[in-house]
């Protein structure tokens, strides 16, 4: 199979829905309006709290990252030194500055919003977890290479798992602008649909 013919497929047919009439969306229709709309808020290119602030708080409804405390993750991030030179570079340590984050008496983790964010600001860099994008990463490379073990419970290690996405579009010749975003929303879609 020429993997990268589908992935192009699947990522226009995704893209499209932002062309469908306005009476003819559906619920399932949701997430590329999200996405034009966080592209929207994280191209300006502003440090401020509140613009920080408002970019968890966009995050976290459109992508139903169940975070309660969504002033507590913005203040984690706006006292993150150096974040912009990070972010840019690709610093990968700067998703688990992000995850982990003191609410109250208790440390939440908030790995899947972490690479979300990261990935907003730099999508060439940063891979977005998801749990289905979790289970065809497993499941592909599994299929192609049943000798070399994946582990499952590594993948919240952000640079194991975005080894194993590199991994995989190596695998299948996927040159650069596949990654992350056509991969990520090609792995995610065939998630939805179950094997």
């Amino acid at each position: 199979m020429n993997y990268a013919d589908e992935i192009n497929r699947y990522y226009e047919a995704y893209n499209s829905i932002l062309k469908k009439p306005e009476s003819q969306l559906a619920r399932e229709d949701r997430y590329p309006f999200a996405e034009m709309i966080i592209r929207e808020v994280f191209s300006a290119k502003s440090n401020t709290f509140a613009h920080i602030y408002q970019k968890v708080v966009l995050l976290n409804a459109l992508y139903s990252t169940n975070i309660f405390a969504t002033f507590d993750v913005a203040l984690n991030i706006f006292r993150i030194d150096n974040f912009s030179y990070r972010v840019a570079n690709g610093d990968l340590s700067l998703v688990d500055d992000i995850r982990k984050n003191q609410i109250g008496d208790s440390e939440k983790d908030f790995y899947s919003f972490a690479t979300k964010y990261c990935h907003h600001h730099n999508p060439c860099t940063y891979p977005i977890y998801d749990s289905l994008v979790e289970d065809m990463l497993v499941y592909y490379l599994s299929e192609i290479e049943p000798d070399k073990r994946v582990y499952r419970s590594k993948m919240k290690e952000y640079p194991y798992f975005k080894s194993n996405m590199d991994h995989l579009a190596s695998l299948w010749n996927l040159g650069n602008e596949f990654l992350y975003l056509k991969l990520d929303k090609y792995l995610w879609q065939k998630g939805k649909e179950g094997l």
